[in-house]
């Protein structure tokens, strides 16, 4: 939320300058199409599998796993490249139609978040069964062909 107050009150005026937005968005376009490229390359040559019951560590309690989760992500540098390229020409457009569509925009992305990942860990925790490796990668496949395709 930090991130969102700070591009939509304070870093947009600067962001909503025609040249700024163009570079914003082809910069968010080149994030995308290489963040999609890499998980098409990881998944093709098998760099990215399913954890397997050997692999598995302690239970964590529910405050460790938000912490390591919100330490996960702000210590993602394509967490920040996302926020200040892609989601800051969406927050440039949301601003101009005031605070409402800001707020609108934040908890609609939060909210998707929440859902994509609540459905990933049903798939991956409950599919043991029917979800393989195979199948699994070219789910990450298909993902990254939709974030090359949005780039």
């Amino acid at each position: 939320m930090v991130i969102v107050v700070l591009i939509a009150f304070g870093l947009a005026a600067g962001l909503a300058k025609p040249g700024i937005q163009i570079v914003i968005a082809l910069l968010g376009g080149l994030l995308l199409a290489w963040m999609g490229a890499k998980m098409i390359w990881d998944a093709w040559k098998g760099g990215i599998r399913l954890p397997g019951a050997a692999s598995r560590s302690r239970v964590l309690s529910g405050g460790q796993m938000v912490g390591l989760g919100m330490l996960a992500t702000v210590s993602n540098p394509f967490w920040y490249a996302w926020w200040v390229t892609v989601a800051a020409g969406y927050l440039s457009q949301a601003r101009a139609l005031g605070i409402a569509a800001v707020i609108a925009f934040y908890l609609g992305h939060i909210t998707a978040d929440y859902t994509w990942d609540t459905v990933l860990s049903a798939v991956v925790g409950g599919g043991r069964r029917w979800l393989t490796d195979n199948l699994y990668r070219g789910l990450i496949l298909l993902a990254g062909a939709f974030l090359v395709y949005l780039g």
